[in-house]
C-alpha cells in the first residue's frame, strides 16, 4: 500500500516546499514586527522615514507624503496635490436636529480649511530600553491665516510588515476646530474601493462618499421605485453596521482606529479618495500589501476574530410560533420533525425581555416551554435590546437612581422615544457604568434560566448626539462605540460564565446582533441584516440584503444572514410564494439560514409554509442546509484562523478575474460552491458567470441540473453531464425550486446523513440528532477534469478525503479517507464523465473485493449495517457509489481499460 501510504505525505511536502521557497525568498528581507526599529534621516527638502519594508517620504517645504516599497520600485500611495484633498484641519458649523434618534439630521458647513505646508522633525520614540527608534512625529505647520491656528503633529509609528500607522493630532489653540482630513492620489478609474462594513448599494464604493454613522433601518420605494437606488429616509448608504475600512482592488488598504464619524469620499474627485475625520484628531492605518487577500488577512489580525459558534446555529432557524396559528410551539415543533420531515436546529421565540419586561410573570412555563424543546434538540432564543421603557417601572426606577442610563448636559436620565408597536419612551443603558454593565448581565441570566440559549440582540443605533456618558464622552464620540460595549456586556458574560478561557469555540449560545462598527467581530459570532422590505427591491428588498451579507463578510463579519420573507411590506403586498422561495434558497446558501414569520405591514403577512408547495421547497433547502452542516462547520474554522467569511465576495477569492469581481449578485459559499440567488421577480434563467480557477482544471460543475433530489427521504444524489469552464458566462436553467449552484470540479463535499433532524442531541431517542448520526459521513467527489482523477476535500477536524490516480493494473482511481474517526461509514458518490464503466471495487492488492448492490436504493438500505461494504455504478447520473463500513477506508475502483484513457 505503498500510495496509500505515501499520498498524504507527497502532498504535505509539497505544500511545505511552497513554503520554504516563498521563506527562502522572503528571508532576503527580515519580515517587520509591529513595535520593530525604524530609521530616521532628512535632508533640506525631504524627511525620509524607513520602517516595516517600507519608506515614508515627506517633501518638507511643501508637505506631501508618499509610500513606497524599500525593495521595489513600486510606489503605493502619493497624497493629493490639491490644497482641499492634502492633509488638513478645519471647522465645521452648524445644528444638529434631534427629529428621530435612530437617524442622524443635521444642517451646517465647513467653514474653515486650512491644508499642510512645512513639516519639521518634531521628535523621536524610543522603545522601552532605549535602544532604538519606534516611532517619529513630525510638526507640520498649515497655510491659515489666524495666527492661533494651531500646528497638525503628525506620528508615524505601529511599524508591521508594509503596515503603519499615521496620527494626527493638533496642538494647543484657542480656536475649537473639530475636522481633519487627509486625501491621496487615485488616477486609475479601474481602480475599485471594497469594505465599509455592511452597505446595501453594491460592493464597488468608488464615486461615494460614504460615512461611517449607525443608524437605524432605511427602506427602498418598492415597485414605486425601479430603478432600486432610492433609500430612506437616510439614503443609499445608510448602515447598522458602518466600519471606517477601504480594500483596494489594487491590493492596499486603510482604516480609521476612531469612534466619532468618518468620511471616504471619492465623489467629489474623481482622482482622489479624501478621508475625514470629523473630530480634531485621525488616527489612520495603511495596509501596503501587495494582495487582497494580504490585506484582508492582515486587517483581521488587527480588528479581531469571530469565535466558532456551536454548530447548531448553522442548521435553520424557525420562528416556530409564527408558522401556524392556534399550534403551540412544542406541537409544531414535533409536527415539523416527525409529520413533515423538516429539519431544523434553533427555534426563534419573539418574548422580549427588554424594554418591558417580559417574560418575567410567565418565566416558569417558559422553562417547562424550553425543556421540551431540548429534549427534541432544540435550542430557543428570545429577545433583547439595550432600552428600558418608562413603562417597565421597577426597572426603570431603579437604573435611573442607579445611574445606569446615558445622561443628558443637565445630568438628567436622557429619554427619547421608542417606535414599535406602539410609541413609548425609553432610556439606554450605559455600559460605561461597570456597575450597569453587572445589572444588565444579571437580566440575561434571567432569560438563562428560563432555558433560552440565546437572544435577539437588538438595535444600538440610538446614542443620542448630546447624550454623556458615565465615563464623560459625548454622544459624538460614543454613538459608533456603543454597539462594542453593549456587545461585549453580553460576549463578556456568556464566555465567562459558560465558555472555556482562550478557546476558539463559542460557548453553547447564540446572540445574533443588528449593530455594530468596527472590531464587532471581535466581541459577537451571529448577525443578520435587520429589517429588510419584503420585496425584491434592490435598495433595501432580496437583494440588497445579499449584497450587505458579502460586504460585511469582506469588512470581517464572517456569519451572517437575513429575515428570509422580509420584515416590512408597507409599499408592496405581503411577500409571494416565489419570493419566499427565493429568499429560502438564499437562506440555505447563507451564514445563517432564519426564516422571519412575522413582521410590519398593510394587512397579515403570508408564510412559505401556507401552501404545500412552499412547504416542499422549504423542506427541501432545510434537508440541504442540514446536511452541508459539516461542510459549513468546516468553514467557519476558517473564519476562526484566517477571518476569511463563509459568503465570500470573488474579490477574496478570484481577484485576479476582474470579470468575477465587477459580480454582484454571486459568491462563493465555502471553499467549492459557488452560488448565484435569483434576485428578480419571474426570472427562471439566469446568466452566470464562471470565475477562473487558476489550477489545472478551470473546470465548474452545475449542481442541480446533474443531480437529483429524492423528495421521499430528503437526499441528494449528484451525478454528471458535462464541465463547465471557468472564465466563461453560461445561461442555466432556474426554476422556483432551484437555486442556481456550481461546485468547484476537483473538490470534495463531506455531508450529514440526510435523516439528520437537528444539529444539538437531544433525550428523545426518536429524534435522528448529528451526533447519533455522526458515525455516517456521505461523500460527494467531482474529480478534476477529463484524464485527471484529482479531487479533495477537507473537514475542521483534520479528515482529508482524497480522489487520485490509482497506480495498480486497470484500476480507475483510489478513494481514500484520512484521518477520519474509526467509526465512520463513509457513503461515496464520483460523478463524472466516465468512458469506462467501473467493474469492481477492491484494496490494493485484491485481498477484499467488494460485492455488488443490485441498485443505489439497495446500498442504502443496508447504510445502518456496519458490516456490509459494497458498490454499484448508477448509469443515469454517471456516479459510482461506495459504501465502506471500518476498517476499509481506502478502496481502488477496478475497470478494464487504458490506463492513460482515465476520464473524458
Amino acid at each position: 500500500m505503498l500510495l496509500t501510504m505515501d499520498l498524504p505525505r507527497v502532498i504535505i511536502l509539497a505544500v511545505l516546499s511552497c513554503v520554504l521557497i516563498q521563506n527562502i525568498v522572503e528571508a532576503q528581507v527580515p519580515p517587520a514586527k509591529i513595535g520593530q526599529y525604524i530609521h530616521v534621516q532628512q535632508d533640506s527638502n525631504r524627511i525620509y522615514i524607513y520602517g516595516g519594508n517600507l519608506t515614508l517620504i515627506v517633501d518638507r517645504n511643501s508637505w506631501r507624503l508618499s509610500i513606497h516599497d524599500n525593495f521595489t520600485s513600486k510606489v503605493y500611495l502619493q497624497e493629493a496635490t490639491e490644497e482641499s484633498m492634502r492633509l488638513g484641519f478645519g471647522r465645521w458649523e452648524g445644528k444638529y436636529l434631534d427629529i428621530y434618534q435612530g437617524y442622524l439630521f443635521r444642517i451646517g458647513q465647513i467653514v474653515e480649511w486650512n491644508s499642510a505646508t512645512e513639516a519639521a522633525i518634531y521628535n523621536v520614540t524610543k522603545d522601552q530600553n532605549g535602544n532604538g527608534v519606534i516611532a517619529t512625529t513630525l510638526k507640520v505647520a498649515s497655510n491659515s491665516s489666524s495666527p492661533s491656528a494651531p500646528n497638525m503633529l503628525v506620528s508615524f509609528t505601529d511599524f508591521d510588515e508594509r503596515v503603519f500607522t499615521m496620527k494626527v493630532e493638533l496642538s494647543s489653540s484657542t480656536e475649537k476646530y473639530n475636522r481633519v482630513g487627509w486625501g491621496y492620489m487615485t488616477p486609475d478609474k479601474n481602480e475599485s474601493f471594497y469594505g465599509f462594513g455592511e452597505r446595501f448599494n453594491g460592493a464597488n464604493q468608488r464615486g461615494h462618499k460614504v460615512g461611517s454613522w449607525l443608524e437605524e433601518g432605511n427602506w427602498g420605494l418598492g415597485r414605486f421605485d425601479p430603478t432600486g437606488k432610492i433609500r430612506v429616509p437616510k439614503g443609499e448608504l445608510a448602515t447598522y453596521v458602518p466600519m471606517p475600512l477601504l480594500i483596494s482592488s489594487k491590493g492596499y488598504g486603510m482604516q480609521l482606529n476612531m469612534y466619532h464619524r468618518s468620511v471616504f469620499d471619492s465623489k467629489t474627485s474623481d482622482q482622489h479618495m479624501h478621508i475625514l475625520a470629523e473630530t480634531d484628531s485621525m488616527d489612520l492605518t495603511i495596509f501596503c500589501k501587495n494582495s487582497i487577500s494580504g490585506t484582508f488577512h492582515k486587517m483581521s489580525e488587527k480588528n479581531g476574530k469571530s469565535l466558532i459558534p456551536p454548530l447548531w446555529a448553522f442548521g435553520p432557524w424557525n420562528q416556530v410560533g409564527d408558522e401556524v396559528a392556534g399550534v403551540s410551539i412544542v406541537n409544531r415543533t414535533k409536527d415539523l420533525l416527525f409529520k413533515e420531515d423538516i429539519p431544523f436546529s434553533h427555534c426563534v421565540n419573539t418574548v422580549h425581555y427588554f424594554p418591558e419586561g417580559g417574560g418575567r410573570d410567565n418565566g416558569k412555563q417558559l422553562r417547562i416551554q424550553n425543556e421540551e424543546l431540548l429534549s427534541l434538540g432544540i435550542k430557543s432564543t428570545a429577545y433583547f435590546n439595550a432600552m428600558v421603557s418608562q413603562k417597565w417601572t421597577s426597572a426603570y426606577d431603579y437604573a435611573a437612581s442607579s445611574g445606569y442610563f446615558f445622561k443628558t448636559k443637565e445630568g438628567l436620565p436622557y429619554n427619547y422615544s421608542y417606535l414599535a408597536t406602539s410609541d413609548f419612551q425609553v432610556s439606554q443603558v450605559d455600559f460605561t457604568n461597570p456597575k450597569a454593565v453587572d445589572w444588565y448581565q444579571q437580566q440575561l441570566d434571567v432569560a438563562i434560566e428560563a432555558g433560552f440559549k440565546g437572544w435577539m440582540y437588538d438595535f444600538g443605533e440610538y446614542t443620542p448626539h448630546d447624550s454623556v456618558s458615565y465615563d464623560g464622552h459625548d454622544g459624538l464620540y460614543m454613538h459608533n462605540l456603543f454597539p462594542l460595549q453593549y456587545q461585549k456586556a453580553c460576549f463578556d458574560h456568556l464566555v465567562d460564565v459558560f465558555g472555556t478561557p482562550h478557546s476558539d469555540y463559542a460557548p453553547d449560545f447564540v446572540f445574533y446582533v443588528r449593530s455594530g462598527y468596527l472590531g464587532s467581530q471581535r466581541v459577537t459570532w451571529a448577525h443578520w441584516t435587520g429589517d429588510p422590505s419584503a420585496d425584491w427591491n434592490k435598495a433595501s428588498g432580496l437583494p440588497a440584503q445579499l449584497v450587505a451579507m458579502l460586504n460585511i463578510g469582506i469588512s470581517g463579519m464572517p456569519y451572517s444572514g437575513s429575515d428570509i420573507g422580509g420584515f416590512a411590506w408597507y409599499v408592496d403586498p405581503p411577500p409571494t410564494m416565489e419570493l419566499w422561495a427565493r429568499w429560502t434558497q438564499l437562506g440555505c446558501f447563507s451564514g445563517l439560514m432564519h426564516e422571519q414569520g412575522s413582521g410590519t405591514g398593510r394587512g397579515p403577512k403570508t408564510h412559505i409554509f401556507d401552501t404545500a408547495e412552499g412547504t416542499r421547497i422549504w423542506r427541501k433547502y432545510a434537508k440541504l442546509r442540514t446536511q452541508l452542516s459539516l461542510y459549513i462547520y468546516y468553514a467557519a474554522h476558517q473564519a476562526r484562523e484566517s477571518g476569511t467569511p463563509i459568503m465570500r465576495h470573488h474579490i477574496l477569492t478570484y481577484p485576479r478575474d476582474s470579470k468575477a469581481m465587477e459580480q454582484e449578485y454571486q459568491y462563493m459559499f465555502g471553499e467549492g460552491i459557488l452560488v448565484a440567488p435569483v434576485i428578480e421577480k419571474g426570472v427562471t434563467k439566469l446568466s452566470v458567470y464562471l470565475p477562473v480557477i487558476e489550477d489545472l482544471s478551470n473546470n465548474w460543475v452545475e449542481f442541480f441540473a446533474s443531480s437529483k433530489y429524492i423528495e421521499k427521504d430528503g437526499s441528494f444524489r449528484i451525478g454528471f453531464k458535462e464541465y463547465l469552464k471557468g472564465g466563461t458566462t453560461v445561461e442555466v436553467d432556474a426554476p422556483v425550486d432551484n437555486i442556481p449552484i456550481f461546485v468547484r470540479a476537483g473538490y470534495i463535499i463531506i455531508t450529514t446523513d440526510p435523516r439528520v433532524q437537528t444539529l444539538s442531541p437531544a433525550k428523545n431517542s426518536s429524534v435522528k440528532t448529528f451526533q447519533s448520526m455522526s458515525h455516517i459521513r456521505h461523500v460527494w467527489a467531482w474529480p478534476m477534469r477529463e484524464n485527471d482523477f484529482i479531487a479533495s476535500g477537507r473537514l475542521h477536524d483534520d479528515s482529508m478525503y482524497i480522489l487520485y490516480y490509482g497506480k495498480i493494473d486497470n484500476c480507475i482511481c483510489e478513494f481514500i479517507a484520512f484521518n477520519t474517526p474509526k467509526n465512520i461509514t463513509h457513503v461515496v458518490q464520483i460523478a463524472g464523465p466516465w468512458i469506462v464503466k467501473p467493474n469492481g471495487v477492491q484494496t490494493e492488492g485484491g485481498e477484499i473485493k467488494l460485492p455488488k448492490a443490485s441498485s443505489v436504493q439497495d446500498l442504502l438500505s443496508k447504510v445502518d449495517n456496519s458490516t456490509v461494504s459494497e458498490w454499484f455504478f448508477d448509469d443515469e447520473m454517471n456516479t459510482m457509489w461506495i459504501k465502506l463500513t471500518p476498517p476499509l477506508f481506502d478502496v481502488f475502483v477496478m475497470g478494464s481499460m487504458d490506463r492513460d484513457i482515465g476520464m473524458n
